[in-house]
């Protein structure tokens, strides 16, 4: 067990599934997970190859699934950190990559 901090920096599903089902996967610079499927290491290298949107997205569904039925890590909680907060202010949100997006962001009285 150990305690990490890890964001989606880049927003690409393979900056998450290297680092969780893939065999001999280190997070913590040290150590492997210790999870290891054969199938899910077949998907994640064709998920960081492919490059058609359609069949990469089909790809990381079949991770996402694998990952529900093995659970190779139990998150014990998610913190959510804003960026901001004004209660004149509306409409902020912030990316899967911890970017804030003002696109949407008003004023409201």
């Amino acid at each position: 067990m150990f305690f990490s901090q890890l964001g989606w920096a880049n927003g690409d599903p393979d900056f998450i599934f290297s680092r969780f089902m893939r065999t001999g996967a280190i997070l913590t610079g040290t150590a492997p997970l210790g999870y290891s499927n054969a199938q899910a290491d077949q998907l994640v290298a064709a998920g960081k190859s492919e490059r058609d949107e359609k069949k990469r997205f089909t790809i990381y569904e079949q991770l996402q699934e694998l990952s529900v039925q093995e659970v190779p890590v139990t998150v014990l909680y998610h913190e959510h950190a804003p960026y901001a907060h004004r209660d004149t202010l509306a409409g902020l949100k912030q990316r899967a990559n911890f970017q804030p997006t003002l696109d949407a962001m008003r004023l409201v009285k």
